[in-house]
Formats: C-alpha cells, structure tokens, sequence
C-alpha cells in the first residue's frame, strides 16, 4: 500500500497535470465545419460561406442521367505543350487557341505568374488573359484580345446552356505587369459561336470577330479579384466553336495606355441544360426603390439560397429577393441553387446602383439688360432624361427641354434644374446667381418753347433721363437735320425759319453697364398762323432794323390794323397795310428814344378767327 504522503503527492501531480491540460485547452481553439449559408465563420478562419473558397466549393453539378458531359476540353489550362515564360505565347496551353489578331497570354505557376494575376487562382496552376480597349490609336479603333477553343461536341440549336466560369478585371501596369487601382466601368463579357471549327486565329485585326454570333453576354463589374459568373446560352444554330472576351463596343472608359483594362480567366464549365444550372435576372431600379432579383433555376433544383458579397442571407430561399423591401445595398449577389446528392450551382448578378441624370446646365446669354431673354440648355445626356423642370428664381418655371425665359426685372437669379432619368432617378442643382439682368437706364428729355412757330426756331433741350446715365446720343431730326449731340445738355438748336412742322427729336441714352433706352418727342413749329413781334427798333438811317413792323404768317389781311401810341396814350401813327412797317416819325419828324405801346387787330385766313394783341416797342437811336 501506498503511503499517506506519497499518496498525496501523486494526488498533488495528477491535479497539477490536470491544471495544465485544462489551460493548455484554454489557448487551443476547438473549431467546428464550415457550413455554406449560416453567415457564420464556423471554421473562424476569417472566412465566411461563399467567400470560404476552400470549404465552400459549388460547381455545377450532375444531370439527370447522373453524368456530366464537359463540352470544353482543358478547362483550367492545365495541359500545354511547353510553360510559358512572358506574354503572348497563348499558342503553348493544349486546345485553346487565339480568337483573333490580338495575343492573348498564357500564365502558369511556377514558370510566369506576374504579380497581376489575382491569387490564389480557381483551379489548378495555370489561367489566361486578355486586353479589352477601345480607341487604341484613334476613333473606332479597337484593341480586343479573344481565346477560343473548338468544342468536344457541338453546343445542339434551340437547346439551352450554361457556361460557367472565374473571372477577374485589374488595370494592368504595363511596366510592372502588376495590378495598379482601377475605376473602370461595367463590361459586357461576350460568349461569341460558329457553326463550324474554323482555323485560327480568325482576321487579322483587333476588333470582334466578324461573322460570329452573339450567344449570350454578362455585364461584370470588374474588382480586381477572382468572381464566379454563369451565361445561359442558347444559340439558333449548332455551334462548334466558342470564343470569349470584350463586346464589339468596349465602354468609353476603357481606353490603352500605360495601365490598361485587362481581364483573367480560369475554371471553364459549359454543359447542357439537363446539369443543374441557374440564373439570374433584375427588376426595378435602386432609384425608384422597388429592385428585386430572380433567380431561374431548371427543373432538377430542390432548394435555394442567396448571399451578397459571399455571405448567406439567412431566411432568403426562395427564387425571388426582394432587395429593396430588405433594405440591401448594392454589390455582388449570389443564387445557389442545390439538388439531391449534394449537387449545387450559382449564378452571380451585379447590382449596381442606377445611374443619375448628370446636369451641366447653361444660360445664353448668362448677363445682359433687362428684358433679358435666356436660353437654358440642360447639358444631360437625353438617354438619360425622361422629364425636366427648371425655376429661373423669379417665380416663373418650366418643363420644356430647352427652356427660353425672359427676365423683365433687374437682379441676380438663382436657376433650379431637376432632371428624372427614365428609371426615376432624380438629379437637381442649382446655380447660384447663374442670371443677372441688368437696370436700364430711363430716357426722357423736354423742350423749349413748345409749340413754337417759324419765328422762333431757335430750341432749347433739357435731359430728363435718369441718374444713372453716362452717355447721350441726341438725334434732332430726320436725317440728322438739323443735327446730332453726344452732350448731356446740348447747345440751343435752330431749326429752318421756312419748314413748319413737326420735327421727331430722339434721345438714346447708355448706363454703364450698356444698357440704354430710348425716346423720341415731338418739336412743334407752327407755320399756318404765326405772329412775331419785335420788342425794338433803331430808325437810324443806317439800313439795318430802321422800320418796326409786326411779322405775321397765315393772316386774313383785310383785316389787318396796327396802330402806336405814346406813353399818354394819344396815337401817333396807324396803318392798314401788313407790309407798311412805322419808321419811328410822326408827322414826318423822327421821334426821340422812348417806349411806344402797340395794338394789334388780325385774323386767321384760315378760320377767320380775330385776335388783339397789345405790347411795347422801344425806340432807340
């Protein structure tokens, strides 16, 4: 038997050793299986489902007769001739070859693998690669790379297919042959078939294959790492040869230069509708808020699950998901698809958000006098316009697409552009003081005396116009007779003694801004009736101004009569005859300097209405 201290100390060591088991399983993690569409990392090793490539593998599966029958030989290009050691010697993997003029690149590990291509790859160790440019070397020129390959056995006409496929955009730095960041645009990748096995490559140009049916095509978005995608094909006739790469109208954005648009391939799967196969289609738009996905599975499918970005939705099994009510974002969605025997395949839908009207409205012309009239152009693409609404800031609006508003008042206006694209995304702006309507000057003027008659054609002009005037363009009748002034306050103006009238006199004036306005009045000379009566003679004898006598037009002569008193009232000469002037004398003597009172008795020729005037005449010699 043992004894007591020994047998305390084994009961010491046996706790002791215990202790550090139970630390040392403290520190030594216990992790479960990965499961595929919990939106757990089971497995904690910072992957979850979908995105846990090495434990959630789903390709596509078995057909009805249990069989799978791949229509592509070498479908990871794992098998070549000799390794590749640089770009374009696609010539080197087993049963591909290149689609068209362009030189499609081989890699495989270890013997070239640049530090562009995405890592880990799909499948195996080999992949290969294409450029995808337009305008390389000038307007319409393309640059396009293609692989192709003949088929095992002909895709049949009228029967249904899926192809499935990794692949991966990058811009590839040309001198590093390293994948730099990239804001490249969606591409349409393109499956491309001919009826028969031709010898390659086909043309000798970079463009799309001419003659080449379109069999189906995925608007991928390119993100620099490896995407699993599914094309459903159907082609019109049978077909025996594929290729794939870049549409016939590459994106705008995706031009050559010392970074270029480059897309990787591996991992190819074509087979029949009787595998287990699937897609996927959208409706709605992100901007009207009512997207949602369907997923199309064929007739072998028993159950379904989605994922965004690789992670399980959990609750969302059924074919359709409601993106918008679910209050999900934009990016990558998956539909897995699985049937009896574990078999499973995924179909992948890009969902970005909808685009928006781009407005770069215009105002022609943006400054100028009021009224101004401006024309508005919106500057959206009209493919991306269903409606328009402008507010030019002083009240008023419009839904026409270009717009023409005149702004009667002066002022700085703010100018609102609401642009709704045809799936209801609505873009608006407004610009700040984007209008500015000029004060115009307010002309005016008055004129003196008026009426006048052919006596006193001598007039004088006084500006009237407001203060903020700078400049004056006086214009004093037809013709510039009788003549023009740039002055504010012009000299007094005589108009022809001979030419009764009415003289239109206009007045243009400018603020310093340039804004003018404009007005004309009327100069009134009366010539039919007219009376001038001199105020002083000078009966000197020297031939100038000796005779006073009343100058009248228009009168009705026989009654004519002027008589002249002095300052006590006694009159000293009278006459009857509208020609006989008084030469200062009464009765025959020549009076002295003095202030002589006049009355004159007329009529008009005309109307025959009389008049009497009275008034002084001075005398001087």
């Amino acid at each position: 038997m043992l004894s007591r201290a020994r047998s305390l100390f084994l009961r010491s060591l046996i706790r002791s050793f215990l202790a550090i088991i139970a630390l040392f399983a403290l520190h030594v993690p216990l992790h479960a299986q990965e499961l595929c569409g919990n939106a757990l990392d089971d497995d904690a090793d910072g992957l979850i489902d979908l995105n846990d490539t090495t434990d959630c593998v789903c390709s596509l599966g078995l057909g009805a007769n249990g069989q799978v029958t791949p229509l592509i030989a070498n479908p990871s290009f794992e098998a070549y001739s000799s390794m590749p050691t640089w770009f374009s010697e696609f010539d080197r993997v087993n049963t591909w070859e290149l689609g068209t003029g362009g030189s499609s690149d081989y890699f495989l590990a270890p013997s070239y693998m640049p530090s562009g291509v995405p890592q880990p790859l799909p499948d195996g160790n080999g992949c290969v690669g294409a450029f995808i440019e337009t305008d390389n070397g000038g307007p319409g020129v393309h640059y396009l790379e293609y692989i192709a390959t003949c088929l095992v056995q002909p895709m049949q006409a009228g029967e249904l297919y899926s192809l499935q496929f990794h692949v991966a955009g990058v811009l590839l730095d040309l001198f590093s042959y390293s994948a730099v960041p990239n804001s490249l645009g969606p591409v349409d990748i393109t499956v491309y078939g001919l009826p028969t096995c031709v010898t390659f490559p086909v043309g000798s140009g970079f463009d799309c294959p001419q003659g080449w049916a379109v069999l189906g095509q995925l608007s991928y978005q390119p993100n620099g790492s490896w995407d699993l995608v599914t094309i459903t094909l159907s082609p019109q006739t049978d077909i025996n040869a594929i290729m794939i790469g870049g549409p016939c109208q590459p994106p705008p954005d995706y031009t050559g230069g010392a970074a270029t648009p480059y897309f990787f391939y591996d991992a190819f799967m074509l087979n029949d509708s009787t595998s287990l196969g699937t897609s996927v289609t959208a409706m709605g738009s992100t901007c009207a808020n009512d997207v949602l996905l369907n997923g199309h599975p064929n007739g072998m499918a028993t159950g379904y699950q989605w994922f965004h970005e690789g992670v399980a939705l959990v609750g969302q099994t059924d074919t359709v998901l409601r993106v918008s009510d679910l209050d999900l974002d934009t990016g990558l969605y998956q539909f897995q698809v699985s049937a009896s025997g574990g078999a499973c395949a995924i179909a992948q839908y890009l969902l970005v958000a909808d685009p928006y009207p781009v407005i770069a409205a215009t105002a022609t012309p943006a400054t100028g006098c009021a009224p101004l009239q401006v024309t508005f152009a919106h500057g959206v693409d009209p493919a991306m316009m269903a409606t328009i609404n402008w507010e030019f800031g002083d009240g008023s609006a419009s839904v026409d697409t270009v717009a023409v508003h005149t702004y009667t008042d002066p002022g700085h206006f703010d100018v609102s552009v609401t642009a709704t694209s045809p799936l209801g995304c609505v873009a608006d702006t407004t610009y700040t003081s984007m209008v500015e309507a000029y004060a115009s000057p307010l002309a005016d003027f008055t004129s003196s005396p008026q009426p006048t008659d052919i006596f006193r054609t001598d007039i004088s002009f006084l500006d009237a116009s407001s203060m903020d005037v700078v400049q004056w363009a006086w214009d004093f009748g037809p013709g510039g007779v009788p003549g023009t002034s740039a002055e504010q306050f012009p000299a007094e103006v005589h108009y022809p003694g001979d030419a009764a009238g009415t003289y239109p006199v206009q007045l243009v004036v400018t603020n310093m801004d340039g804004c003018t306005d404009t007005i004309v009045h009327m100069v009134v000379i009366e010539g039919q009736y007219a009376l001038y009566v001199p105020n002083a003679f000078t009966p000197d004898g020297d031939g100038v101004n000796d005779t006073w006598i009343p100058c009248i037009t228009g009168q009705d002569e026989p009654h004519y009569q002027l008589r002249i008193f002095d300052r006590w009232g006694e009159e000293i000469w009278a006459s009857n005859d509208p020609v006989v002037g008084w030469d200062g004398r009464r009765d025959g003597e020549l009076l002295k300097n003095d202030l002589f009172v006049w009355r004159l008795e007329t009529s008009e020729a005309n109307t025959t209405m009389r008049h009497v005037y009275m008034g002084h005449v001075s005398l001087l010699k």
